[in-house]
């Protein structure tokens, strides 16, 4: 699938507005991390310092595809693999895991009470280093790997699973813990929406749409998160 150059500019714009409310939710949950901390209040969980973890990583990963898309490469697949631009998509596929492998390991942690021994988040944060020594020699290289790298985008899923399981056995959390779940589904939706295999599916005008849709979903998504990060006690 191609994009038309008014869909490029429109996936930039958008991407810069995602980028920049994930800026500014970083700071937010921050400078509530430093209030609680000077405070030496007990709400301060390592769940809060999970979701804030993994909102750096969402933030610093989206800055690396931003330039691998609209500098080095302008959404064109033929400039993949021109001298050192698939190392950016390498870096900012290892930086997803990581931050989606480390929140999975937290979540285990405290909500399954480690049952799982984090194994989940292992294998998201083991995907993320195949990116960087997978050898890609042609496009259809990358798609292999691509395809693999969905392990990461299907674990996101998995979150609101937990979340949910929380909410049933913790009356208590429940509205918070719903709220982290839908949260969670929303993101990975929204992930879904914008990809290629979906996107091409669509003719050029409804492609349009759907990333302003997808776009407002995936802020929604953000805030729900960080907002239940704040009020979560598990």
């Amino acid at each position: 699938m191609t994009f038309t150059q008014p869909q490029i500019d429109l996936l930039q714009w958008l991407t810069v507005f995602i980028i920049m409310l994930k800026f500014v939710l970083i700071c937010a949950l921050a400078a509530k991390l430093y209030q609680k901390h000077k405070q030496q209040s007990l709400e301060v969980t390592d769940f809060f310092v999970g979701v804030f973890i993994f909102f750096i990583t969402l933030f610093i990963s989206r800055i690396i595809f931003f330039y691998f898309d609209f500098y080095l490469t302008d959404l064109d697949t033929a400039n993949y693999l021109i001298g050192s631009n698939l190392m950016y998509w390498r870096i900012g596929s290892l930086v997803t895991g990581f931050g989606i492998g480390f929140l999975l390991i937290v979540v285990d942690k405290l909500v399954l009470k480690f049952k799982l021994k984090g194994i989940l988040g292992y294998i998201v944060i083991g995907v993320g280093i195949l990116h960087l020594f997978y050898p890609v020699y042609t496009l259809d290289d990358f798609w292999t790997l691509s395809l693999i790298s969905t392990v990461t985008g299907i674990s996101i899923m998995i979150i609101p699973i937990f979340f949910l399981y929380l909410g049933i056995k913790v009356p208590g959390s429940r509205t918070v813990a719903f709220l982290m779940a839908i949260g969670s589904i929303l993101y990975a939706i929204a992930g879904l929406g914008i990809s290629e295999t979906v996107l091409g599916l669509f003719g050029e005008d409804i492609r349009s749409i759907i990333i302003i849709i997808m776009t407002v979903v995936r802020a929604g998504s953000l805030i729900m998160m960080a907002l239940a990060s704040v009020k979560l006690h598990v």
